[in-house]
This record gives C-alpha cells, sequence and structure tokens, in this order.
C-alpha cells in the first residue's frame, strides 16, 4: 500500500507505504526519492526526503507504535528543516503540533487505532 498525501501548510507531499518488506515499497518510489543503501531496505521503517517528497515507510510484520512514531518524528524534522524552521528547547510547539497532526494522519492512513498500551488494531473500513 502506497498513499500520497498532501500537507497544505508545509506545501510537501507524505508518501506512507506499507509492505511486506520497507524495499519493496521503497524500490516503488525509486523515482521520487533517488537511491538508497539497500541495507536499509530490511528495517522495520524508514524516513525518506527529496526536495518538497517526504516517505514513510513500514515493514507490515514489525508495525509498532514506536516505530511509527519514531519514524514520524524524523519527518517533522526534516519538514521543519526543510521551512528553515527553529526547533530547539525553547522553540518546539510547533514541532510537538506538526508530529501530532502527521501521527494522527498517518493512523488514519494506515486504519490503525491504539488498544491496549503499543499494541495497534486495523480499524474497520
Amino acid at each position: 500500500m502506497i498513499k500520497k498525501i498532501t500537507i497544505p501548510i508545509y506545501d510537501c507531499t507524505l508518501f506512507v507505504c506499507l509492505g511486506k518488506t520497507v524495499g519493496e515499497n521503497r524500490k516503488k518510489l525509486v523515482n521520487v526519492f533517488g537511491e538508497c543503501d539497500e541495507d536499509y531496505y530490511n528495517c522495520a521503517g524508514l524516513c525518506c526526503h527529496q526536495g518538497s517528497n517526504f516517505g514513510l515507510f513500514f515493514e507490515i510484520k514489525n508495525l509498532t507504535i514506536d516505530t511509527i512514531s519514531h519514524e514520524i518524528f524524523h519527518v517533522t524534522h526534516r519538514i521543519l528543516e526543510r521551512h528553515e524552521t527553529h526547533f530547539d528547547s525553547g522553540h518546539h510547539e510547533h514541532a510537538a503540533a506538526l508530529h501530532g497532526y502527521l501521527t494522527d494522519l498517518v493512523f488514519k492512513t494506515l486504519k490503525l487505532r491504539i488498544v491496549n498500551g503499543n499494541k495497534h488494531k486495523n480499524l474497520k473500513s
């Protein structure tokens, strides 16, 4: 599954990808993100970026809230970096808001909801 989502306020595109392996979907988007070291293809999650395109790649069998949040944090940082926005101990509320927005968006895209801590459950369509 590859979903392309526009993030209007930051004028960028987010690709949310879920597959048997990270490499499976990463290879399909080589024209968007360029080549990638194949060592990353066997990870549980991966964040990529190229210009205004950002990608989150997840392996379905190892999908956890921890991995999703971890990769979203990287995307949050890269989006703010692209816009030359300060992100430090004195300037972090905008990052927290963006991270929360992206987390909600990704969970809805993956049709997941949290049940009992770090476990997730597919949402009914």
